[in-house]
């Protein structure tokens, strides 16, 4: 049963146009995180680290349409990607350029290594919210909420079409390339 009903911004199937986009999202190459990340940037204006407050006693649907997306795949629905407890609060964010083709569980290691767990659905749908055009520079992705569709592990993706903005779902499977950003979160201290 579908949660929610949308066009794709042409006006085409949705199914055909997610499938594209996961077609793509899985060519791209990663950029390694061992790299400086001021190797990485090349625009001046792109968002590496910051804050972000991830609001308590929202649903996912209230986060998405706060979000103001132009499509959001059906797939997107509570029973697969709640937001826990455990996602709210104040959260340092760090978006993970890699510069190879990197695996999943690789890619995971690294951010964990620099002190970044895998940003969830509550934290890519707030970013989204706050940061809108980041997601027109380059797909990023939510890699700590996995779940199954079908036979394919996916995780959400914020994706940027032209003068669209969408959130979208992406196979796990194959490497992650770099044209995609991996978004890594931890607690921020008060201290």
């Amino acid at each position: 049963k579908t949660y929610w009903e949308f066009k794709s911004p042409s006006g085409g199937n949705f199914s055909a146009l997610a499938h594209s986009r996961r077609e793509s999202l899985a060519r791209v190459k990663v950029h390694k995180e061992k790299s400086t990340m001021a190797q990485s940037i090349t625009n001046p204006g792109t968002r590496l680290a910051g804050l972000l407050a991830v609001q308590t006693g929202l649903t996912l649907h209230d986060r998405i349409m706060r979000g103001n997306y132009d499509w959001i795949e059906s797939e997107l629905i509570e029973r697969k990607f709640p937001v826990t407890a455990d996602q709210e609060g104040d959260w340092r964010w760090k978006l993970f350029p890699f510069d190879r083709n990197i695996s999943f569980e690789k890619a995971i290691m690294l951010m964990k290594e620099d002190g970044y767990d895998a940003g969830q659905i509550g934290h890519i749908l707030t970013f989204g919210e706050k940061y809108p055009e980041e997601q027109r520079k380059y797909p990023i992705v939510g890699p700590g909420s996995v779940t199954w569709l079908g036979l394919h592990r996916v995780v959400p993706v914020l994706w940027g079409d032209g003068g669209s903005r969408g959130l979208d779902l992406s196979w796990i499977g194959d490497d992650w390339g770099d044209g995609c950003r991996l978004f890594g979160v931890r607690r921020r201290s008060f201290a």
